[in-house]
């Protein structure tokens, strides 16, 4: 500070806050509790510069898929979580700023019931979003939801304050937050990294709780107590009754996830169960009819995987993969015509996937379409090189043309990737003794 002149009288000392205050306000506690998560996740991360989402599903980010499926307490668990130093200085930051004066204002049991509830709801409404849109596995973590509650109850209590001095001392505090809410929405809505579900979800829950609950500084914690109450238990009912209404709302997708999980395990019996729940909650639900086709062709119950592959490709025409697989249940039906439709419908949507090319060269064989199955097969080839699938077929499909040296040239390939076929072995030492190569023809057949 610049020196004083003499008859200029001292400025009066600026109070400081005491130590006292922080060791009893539920901001440093939260902000503590904060940090030493951080820390302790760091310890458990592979980088030290973030924290892998690994560790943090580990231990509690909000993954819909397991939230909804069993553990609930990651709504909780995942505002305390944050993926890296500049996530956490953030949202301390912000909760410093906003939460002292929240306590103030609302009082510290307020302050902290708004905190929790506004968290919760906020990570409620950023699982339903993105179920809604398709992508139930997103991960999120992070405070922010809580601090928008804060700052959404912050900004109705200084608009509306009864004391004129106290709104007048403050006008300037309800602006900063303003600005600090809209920017922060804004700058969500075009980076994708940043879940504004959440912020929302918490903004609106902060609002609505700033709204109902007194605010004048002062005795908050014992005046009004009736009245905080019912606010509370209001808003608890209904944070818990939202949650149990999207769980309900999602059947179709957690069974499908437990299906999959099911599947990967090789617990086929348990997948189809799983999947026909799904479907009985969501009868089209085009990825459980999808995985159930699927299944169905492992288990050569052609007909079970016609019916659910066919119903995957109505509910999702531009489906390639679809197309394909029931491309291959047609095939194993003998139905040929429909095989053939739908193999050109796989390979039309996506050309340059050498499984479908394939698939279209053996329902063209079976079609007895020589140069069609040829010409897939040669496309096949090309996209995948040494594959011995699109090797042994495109040289049989070569030996079917009489373009036997070719034929040899394939065959071979198909020999070194898989020398114990005893098909192509075959094939290639009849081809190689017509040509008057005994001696390599001894060596495929092993003699």
């Amino acid at each position: 500070m610049a020196p004083q002149s003499e008859p200029t009288p001292p400025a009066p000392k600026r109070r400081r806050v005491p130590v006292s205050f922080y060791l009893h306000s539920p901001t440093a506690w939260l902000i503590g509790i904060n940090i030493l998560v951080y820390l302790f996740t760091l310890g458990f991360s592979h980088s030290f510069s973030k924290i892998d989402n690994e560790t943090l599903m580990r231990f509690g980010a909000n993954f819909g898929l397991y939230t909804l499926g069993g553990q609930p307490w990651r709504l909780l668990t995942s505002t305390f979580l944050h993926g890296n130093f500049f996530h956490i200085a953030l949202n301390m930051w912000a909760l410093l700023n906003l939460g002292i004066l929240a306590e103030i204002l609302f009082g510290r049991r307020s302050f902290v019931g708004m905190y929790l509830l506004s968290g919760l709801a906020a990570s409620i409404v950023s699982v339903a979003w993105h179920f809604h849109t398709g992508n139930p596995g997103v991960l999120t973590v992070g405070a922010s939801g809580a601090i928008f509650g804060i700052a959404g109850a912050l900004i109705p209590a200084l608009a509306l304050q009864k004391n004129a001095r106290l709104r007048k001392a403050l006008a300037g505090n309800l602006v900063g937050i303003v600005i600090f809410v809209t920017y922060t929405v804004v700058y969500g809505f075009q980076e994708a990294r940043i879940d504004n579900s959440a912020h929302l979800g918490g903004l609106i829950v902060g609002l609505l709780l700033g709204l109902m609950l007194p605010s004048s500084p002062g005795g908050n914690d014992s005046q009004h107590s009736g009245r905080r109450l019912a606010v509370f238990a209001v808003a608890a009912v209904a944070v818990l009754t939202g949650f149990v209404a999207l769980q309900k709302s999602e059947i179709g997708i957690l069974e499908y996830s437990h299906a999959q999980a099911a599947y990967q395990k090789k617990d086929l019996a348990g997948a189809i169960e799983h999947l026909h729940r799904s479907l009985q909650d969501r009868p089209r639900f085009v990825d459980s009819h999808y995985l159930l086709g699927l299944i169905y062709l492992e288990q050569r119950e052609n007909e079970q995987a016609k019916s659910h592959l066919l119903a995957a490709t109505q509910i999702a025409p531009d489906w390639a993969n679809a197309h394909s697989e029931l491309c291959i249940a047609y095939l194993r039906m003998r139905e040929l015509p429909d095989a053939l439709a739908s193999c050109k419908r796989a390979v039309e949507l996506d050309p340059k996937d050498p499984d479908k090319q394939f698939n279209l060269g053996l329902t063209q064989r079976a079609n007895e379409d020589a140069l069609g199955a040829l010409e897939s097969f040669t496309k096949a080839e090309q996209l995948r090189p040494n594959g011995f699938d699109e090797e042994a077929m495109l040289g049989e499909s070569l030996v079917d043309a009489g373009r036997t040296d070719e034929a040899i040239v394939h065959l071979r390939l198909a020999y070194k990737a898989r020398p114990a076929d005893q098909h192509v072995r075959r094939l290639l030492a009849q081809l190689l003794l017509d040509r008057g190569d005994r001696e390599e023809a001894r060596k495929v057949l092993g003699q």
